[in-house]
């Protein structure tokens, strides 16, 4: 690749990235509203930042999937990747710079991508059923095998129209 290409793509990752800055600012805003709030009635810890900020980026992807915009796919990407680099500065922000540094980030990597997917799916084929057992295990930690009739699963389902709307509100007209 040229020196000129390799800029131009550089300049095109920077639009990406900030045509969905302001929609990762309303999830990390929203995750910390519902993480610092004691509102699921869960210890606000890195992991429950993890699962509740991958479980709404899940829905933002989700609307971008289904929307007919060309850019959708790149702004997708963009979103994702600065999920993961907003993990990375938080646990440097808390003093994780080790050498295991890159092996953290390939677990929360893997985790994340695993978690998406299955939120993915379960909205996909509207199993209701897969989607609140999926936030049971993943974020409030409750067994499969319990009822999942638990209020703080309908509470995190009740953000995701929020999520969707804002996801919409960057897409162009029409």
């Amino acid at each position: 690749m040229t020196l000129f290409k390799q800029f131009m793509a550089k300049r095109r990752t920077k639009k990406r990235r900030l045509h969905v800055l302001p929609l990762h600012d309303l999830l990390v805003e929203t995750t910390k509203r519902l993480t610092d709030s004691d509102a699921l009635g869960i210890e606000n810890t890195f992991m429950l930042r993890f699962e509740v900020m991958t479980f709404l980026t899940a829905q933002a992807l989700l609307t971008l999937k289904f929307d007919k915009s060309p850019h959708n796919q790149e702004w997708s990407q963009a979103l994702w990747d600065l999920f993961f680099e907003g993990l990375d500065h938080s646990l440097r922000e808390q003093g994780v710079n080790d050498i295991r540094m890159a092996a953290r980030m390939q677990r929360l990597f893997t985790s994340g991508t695993g978690r998406r997917n299955a939120y993915l799916k379960a909205w996909e084929t509207d199993d209701q059923a897969a989607l609140r057992r999926a936030i049971g295990r993943n974020i409030l930690t409750i067994p499969e095998d319990e009822d999942n009739s638990d209020p703080r699963i309908d509470q995190l389902i009740g953000e995701l129209e929020t999520i969707r709307q804002a996801t919409l509100s960057i897409l162009p007209p029409g």
